[in-house]
């Protein structure tokens, strides 16, 4: 896959509940961030359950989301979330979910 591009830039992006799922987390963050306009709000969450079987490179594996951003960013908001689904009304799995919300200034 090629690398990502963004052409155009939003007041709001989000990437919920994806990065470890993906097979290059700092990518799909770093077009996150290209798309978030200047005094626009990026949300982000993950569940940190990284998986080899999609992740290209362990070195980026990270424990907290919130070390993608530097000083160029406001943390407006950070919270953890229980989160639940269910398999055929028979199995429930829950896992925690970490979510920020950083103002691009």
């Amino acid at each position: 896959m090629g690398k990502m591009t963004c052409r155009d830039q939003y007041d709001l992006v989000y990437c919920l509940n994806v990065l470890d799922q993906c097979s290059n987390p700092i990518e799909i963050i770093q077009s996150a961030m290209t798309c978030t306009k200047l005094d626009g709000v990026l949300a982000l969450s993950c569940s940190y359950q990284w998986s080899k079987k999609h992740l290209q490179d362990l070195r980026e594996v990270v424990t907290d989301i919130k070390s993608y951003f530097d000083d160029s960013w406001e943390l407006l908001e950070e919270i953890d979330l229980d989160d639940k689904f269910r398999f055929n009304e028979r199995y429930s799995k829950l896992f925690s979910c970490h979510v920020v919300l950083f103002k691009k200034i």
